[in-house]
């Protein structure tokens, strides 16, 4: 299957939108791991850990995916870590695929633990 080619056109990346991304992910991602550990401290487990590295390593597909659907970041002015494919991906990717790949999957996992027989 060829990669799809987008003819998106470019616009530059606020700031501010930029600066509330950026905040808000790591701010979730710090609070799926300070999660994992209080499970860990109460229960004597690190499956959750497992789930939150796995959870974060996930983003390294992103830009595959990004390639193959014709997906795009807006890249003038954007903070980005690294480019692959040609897709700029922004700092605050990783943050959210630990947060809701990784904590997500924790949080449900344990749900279903605790309610399902």
């Amino acid at each position: 299957m060829a990669p799809v080619v987008t003819y998106g056109i470019d616009q530059p990346v606020s700031e501010v939108g930029q600066l509330i991304s950026t905040v808000l992910t790591f701010g979730l991602a710090i609070a799926a791991v300070i999660y994992c550990v209080v499970i860990w401290r109460r229960d004597g487990t690190v499956w959750q850990f497992f789930l939150l590295v796995s959870g974060g390593l996930t983003c390294l597909m992103e830009p595959l995916y990004d390639h193959l659907y014709g997906l795009w970041f807006f890249e003038q002015g954007q903070w980005h870590l690294y480019t692959t494919f040609g897709s700029h991906q922004p700092v605050w990717v990783p943050a959210a695929y630990v947060a809701f790949y990784g904590g997500a999957s924790v949080f449900v996992a344990r749900w279903m633990m605790r309610r399902l027989p």
